[in-house]
């Protein structure tokens, strides 16, 4: 019977060390001009080999994936919701268990592979096209890939045709599995993608009883026929077998239990969302899909109660002001109890380190949790971008569970950096992982030194067997981001603190240069502004080099803002009033406000006048990837924005510029 150790893995690695001692322990004899010491987690091998696997019979998710359903075959491990086609509403979860998603995956494993073949296949290792949002037969697909040996590449789903155009012609891709509603796409694409033969379609194309010449089958297959490309079903997987030969390598993760549940709704397209589900189905996990609707979210939250939470900022921002709506800012007892409580638990916490209160838990925090479907919650995790201190710190007292801030990329699996359970402490991303170790080099452009005090500063690199080995048919890009020794150059400026605990400060070469001859970092500037101020969601900052000040388009945060613009305009403004926060967003009276608000933020944070952002434009989402102005793993592409908000940008400065000339005399 397989015992798994992994289990084990939140006794032996994750508490804290002794207090006052590191979390994270330089490596003896790293030491290296312009450059921090390795750092490497105060559990790891100071001087071996960074550990690959929790379990030495576990290298691969096919592995992990293949001993879970040994131990835990009739555990619920995939769950979604169905919907009254009467009503419209939706059901209660239902579940396939280990065992079942075993056999399916080997039997679309085995049909994948045998249509290759019969498509003129005859490389051993090639990839397979996943377009779709997130769902059950996402996982199950991508877990068929891995039987037969061969790799997904993931489409996020809703690129447009020239993102999606280059994907797959830069993978090769002979196949796309994808949603019924992509197929006219990639038929439509067809002439532009000379190497794709077949399309699988996730759900069913056609239904019982429904006349043979008039299905979805029959439709797509003409249009698929003088596209000269096939159109299949996944109901169609043949059972034609092909021994399981998976070599997919996974890195080393905590992992949940056969009790946890976790919630699916980031986009699996993310390294961070499917490292999640990797780490759940592991330890038997049940994972839930969320039923497509973001705006419904909450009520997927309410029907799964997951034991765990994988989310980014943006969410917990909206947790934290519906949550401070209807506590601490309710009139009369109610209001007047809940200020005490986490007033009481956030001293606390400062005191003594635990967002815990055996009474204020039992009958506060706990109803809270409940009100929102999170009253089984043991642990949330927050990653993709930095978090408010006050947003994390406020959040932990009312969850009053485990709360990880964390810190990866693509190129690193997704974990590089990560809190540890029992530090509540705020603006860190922890120490390096257990399999990684991490250094600071010098900037010496941007003023960023190892020899910086308080605390050394740098580009973050890193190193282990989590790191990705090269970019595809990219060996100039590969090359520039390795140096002699293997370490990977990250491109974002860190901080380390006494206790070996990595802070996120800044990006490499992304520097303005003012009138005055002063350099600047947009995205420092930006961090600073979207770190302490909750009414903004997204941030870019603009510098003209023949101007000696800055200016930005903000996307503001809806819930956040209308309860900011309602105080200044003295008059209620709803978060869902799309109309009223427009106009808001364009109202002298607040934009005036909200650049007081920033003046006081640049006065606390200590940011250089040349730093200061001096006029602003407001939106609603200004930046997403269906405009093009955010890349598939949401980072902001500059030119693009700068591009097309031109007009705006430069009327920023205008009216700016006409408000500090002096004023003629009468």
């Amino acid at each position: 019977m397989y015992t798994d150790p992994a289990l084990e893995y939140g006794k032996t690695f994750l508490p804290l060390p002794p207090p006052g001692s590191p979390q994270a322990v330089p490596v003896a004899g790293s030491e290296k001009e312009g450059h921090t010491p390795a750092f490497r987690n105060w559990r790891a091998d100071p001087k071996g080999e960074l550990m690959r696997s929790l379990d030495p019979r576990i290298n691969t998710v096919h592995d992990a994936f293949e001993a879970a359903c040994q131990k835990w075959p009739n555990n619920n491990f995939l769950g979604w919701r169905e919907q009254n086609n009467t009503t419209g509403s939706w059901g209660p979860y239902v579940w396939m268990g280990y065992e079942t998603v075993q056999r399916k995956r080997a039997d679309i494993g085995a049909g994948l592979s045998y249509l290759h073949t019969a498509h003129g296949v005859t490389e051993r290792q090639f990839g397979i096209g996943l377009w779709s949002q997130n769902r059950p037969e996402w996982q199950i697909t991508d877990l068929a890939a891995m039987s037969q040996s061969l790799y997904t590449v993931s489409i996020y789903d809703t690129l447009g045709p020239e993102a999606t155009e280059y994907i797959i012609n830069h993978s090769e891709l002979r196949s796309v599995v994808c949603s019924l509603n992509h197929v006219p796409t990639l038929l439509s694409m067809r002439d532009k993608l000379p190497t794709l033969r077949f399309i699988v379609s996730l759900d069913p194309l056609e239904r019982e009883g429904e006349p043979s010449g008039n299905t979805k089958k029959a439709l797509l297959g003409a249009w698929a026929k003088e596209k000269d490309v096939q159109i299949y079903s996944l109901a169609e997987g043949s059972t034609s077998k092909r021994p399981e030969v998976a070599t997919c390598a996974m890195t080393t993760a905590i992992q949940g239990g056969p009790r946890d549940v976790m919630l699916s709704y980031l986009p699996l397209a993310h390294i961070f969302a499917r490292l999640a589900e990797q780490v759940a189905l592991w330890g038997g996990s049940a994972i839930g899909y969320f039923h497509g609707n973001i705006l419904e979210l909450v009520d997927d939250i309410k029907a799964l109660r997951p034991t765990t939470f994988i989310s980014v900022p943006r969410l917990y921002n909206r947790f934290h002001t519906s949550i401070k709506e209807a506590t601490i800012g309710q009139p009369g007892i109610k209001g007047a109890l809940s200020r005490h409580v986490v007033n009481a638990k956030l001293e606390n916490m400062k005191k003594t380190g635990s967002n815990k209160h055996l009474l204020y838990d039992r009958i506060w925090a706990n109803k809270v949790r409940a009100g929102i479907g999170f009253d089984r919650l043991r642990a949330s995790v927050t990653g993709s971008a930095p978090i408010s201190p006050t947003v994390l710190s406020f959040l932990r007292v009312v969850f009053a569970t485990d709360f990880y801030e964390g810190f990866g990329m693509t190129e690193t699996y997704a974990a590089t950096i990560g809190q540890l359970g029992g530090d509540n402490s705020a603006g860190n991303c922890g120490p390096p992982c257990i399999n990684a170790e991490v250094r600071l080099r010098d900037v010496p452009d941007m003023g960023y030194t190892s020899k910086d005090k308080p605390y050394p500063r740098g580009e973050l690199l890193t190193r282990g067997p989590m790191v990705f080995k090269a970019y595809y048919r990219a060996p100039e890009a590969t090359a520039s981001v390795f140096d002699q020794d293997g370490w990977f150059a990250t491109g974002d400026v860190c901080s380390v603190d006494g206790l070996g605990r990595f802070k996120v400060i800044d990006r490499v070469k992304n520097l303005l240069k003012l009138a005055q001859g002063e350099y600047v970092s947009p995205e420092k500037v930006e961090n600073t502004y979207l770190g302490n101020m909750s009414i903004f969601a997204q941030a870019y900052v603009y510098g003209d080099s023949l101007q000696p000040f800055l200016v930005a388009i903000f996307g503001v945060d809806r819930d956040h803002f209308s309860s900011f613009a309602s105080k200044v305009l003295k008059k209620a403004i709803s978060a869902t009033d799309e109309q009223a926060i427009k106009a808001a967003c364009d109202n002298k009276e607040v934009i005036h406000a909200v650049l007081r608000e920033m003046d006081r933020v640049a006065k606390k944070t200590k940011m250089t006048g040349y730093e200061r952002v001096r006029n602003i434009g407001l939106r609603i989402d200004p930046f997403t990837i269906e405009n093009d102005l955010l890349t598939p793993t949401l980072k902001l592409k500059r030119p693009l924005a700068a591009k097309m908000y031109e007009k705006e940008l430069g009327a920023l400065y205008e009216e700016a510029l006409a408000a500090q000339a002096p004023k003629a005399k009468l």
